[in-house]
C-alpha cells in the first residue's frame, strides 16, 4: 500500500490519502526525494522486499520521471 506525495501537497490531502489506508497499516519506509512514495504493509512485517520494491513501482507515473519544463508523450 503506498501513498504519494508531491510537493505542495498541503497536510489535509496528506491526511486523506493515509486516511484510505486499511486498519493495521504500519509505515514500512520512504522513497524518493522530491515527490516521496511512503509505503504501508502489515503489521506482522510479513512484507518482504520484494513486495515493498513492487509497491513503490507501481506507484510511479512517467510523470515521476520528467525533467521539470519536458513535454510529456
Amino acid at each position: 500500500m503506498t501513498v504519494k506525495v508531491a510537493p505542495g501537497a498541503t497536510i489535509a490531502e496528506l491526511a486523506a490519502s493515509i486516511a484510505h489506508l486499511p486498519d493495521g497499516a504500519v509505515f514500512i519506509g520512504g522513497y524518493g526525494d522530491i515527490g516521496v512514495v511512503l509505503v504501508f504493509g502489515p503489521a506482522d512485517g510479513s512484507a518482504t522486499e520484494r513486495d515493498v520494491l513492487a509497491a513503490v513501482v507501481g506507484a510511479l507515473t512517467p510523470a515521476d520521471f520528467a525533467r521539470p519544463g519536458t513535454p510529456q508523450r
